[in-house]
């Protein structure tokens, strides 16, 4: 019992950090040094992105849809030879903006992400991560509100997304974070800046899944571990939904300091912990 009750915490932990500004890389890590608890082997890692993936795709169906429906009038007019950036038409700004921002996101994480997750995951470093998360908090709540919507996303804009969002390979420094950050620094419209945040980490999510979904059929489980992924898949996905449900009603108020609070205390916390247990030892 206690094995699948240790599962499925850390489902509904990365349910929960996902997508709320504080780091599940972090939070996993965090657990894994005081607890005990583990992401539980590639398979694991495969449904717990794929139920945060379904979260986002539920919050965001209608966006997604319109975005699948302009990547098909794209192509048509690659194909055509047709005019292809069209400001009259927002889903095709959009578009091309999310992938300019994939770039290099995708460049960090093939080429820098297997080292930070090796060399930076000591608590002393993703509590200093954690006060960045903090300020980057806490500067949201400040600054000018944006006015920016998806028609005036400009390739500056989303390549500032974009390398913020390489920064959060690094445990402790929250994508979700990061990227609003970004977008509010770009002068993004307060809703804005929190739907591009998540619409421009699905594609990172959805080629994770695909790349690791072959190892969720090759592991052997046994029934309690195939017991607790599920409950912990179906807890990751619901969590997830209710966090961005959450961030975003915050974001809508301009209340993002409870996160910078919860970060700083959470950082200095790890940061302590590892003293007293260098000190310890």
């Amino acid at each position: 019992m206690w094995e699948v009750m240790k599962i499925v915490i850390v489902g509904i932990v990365q349910g929960l950090t996902e997508f709320l500004p504080v780091s599940s890389s972090g939070h996993i890590a965090i657990f894994k040094e005081i607890f005990g608890l583990s992401e539980n082997g590639v398979a694991f890692d495969v449904l717990l992105h794929f139920g945060t993936l379904i979260a986002v795709c539920v919050f965001y169906y209608k966006d997604i849809i319109a975005l699948v429906f302009e990547a098909i009038e794209l192509v048509k007019d690659i194909f055509k030879r047709n005019k292809i950036y069209n400001k009259e038409r927002p889903y095709r700004v959009l578009l091309l903006m999310l992938i300019i921002t994939t770039i290099p996101t995708a460049i960090a994480g093939l080429l820098l992400e297997d080292l930070f997750e090796t060399v930076f995951t000591s608590l002393l470093v993703i509590g200093i991560a954690l006060l960045i998360t903090s300020a980057l908090m806490y500067i949201i709540s400040n600054i000018k509100v944006g006015t920016k919507q998806a028609k005036d996303i400009t390739v500056k804009d989303a390549l500032v997304v974009g390398l913020c969002q390489s920064c959060a390979i690094t445990p402790g420094i929250s994508r979700s974070g990061a990227t609003i950050f970004a977008g509010r620094i770009s002068g993004f419209d307060t809703q804005l800046a929190v739907k591009y945040s998540f619409l421009c980490s699905l594609p990172a999510v959805l080629g994770s899944v695909v790349l690791k979904i072959g190892d969720l059929f090759e592991q052997s489980l046994s029934n309690t571990q195939v017991t607790g992924y599920i409950i912990a898949f179906i807890a990751s996905g619901i969590v997830g939904f209710l966090s961005l449900s959450m961030l975003n009603m915050m974001a809508k108020k301009r209340n993002m300091k409870p996160f910078a609070i919860y970060c700083a205390c959470a950082g200095l916390f790890c940061i302590v912990y590892s003293i007293v247990k260098a000190i310890s030892a």
